[in-house]
């Protein structure tokens, strides 16, 4: 702990307690895009990504789960629908990321 501090890359354990749809929420009110896009974004987030992701802590959710939510919603709905689902969750916690809630992005490897 006392060496990530000197590194400046501390997290607060605390900070990975918040629960996902609080950041999910506040990246989709930081999206600068057409409204098409916010559309398909907001409908993705409510209809895929919050109903897995939506009351769980960053902190608990795993590379290896979001793989196989991923590969669901693809052989369910199809590329397209897992590709913006994957977007809004993986931008969510990238924000996460950026606000420091958690060290690392779990979907930094997705499709």
């Amino acid at each position: 702990m006392e060496t990530d501090r000197a590194r400046g890359d501390y997290i607060d354990p605390s900070a990975g307690k918040v629960r996902f749809e609080v950041i999910a929420e506040r990246w989709l009110k930081s999206r600068v895009v057409d409204p098409a896009s916010a559309i398909r974004y907001e409908s993705s987030l409510r209809l895929h990504v919050a109903p897995v992701f939506g009351r769980r802590q960053l902190r608990s959710i795993k590379p290896s789960e979001i793989a196989g939510w991923i590969a669901d919603l693809d052989a369910r709905f199809g590329s397209s629908t897992a590709r913006t689902a994957f977007l809004v969750l993986h931008g969510t916690l990238e924000l996460a990321v950026d606000d420091e809630a958690i060290k690392r992005n779990p979907a930094k490897h997705g499709l």
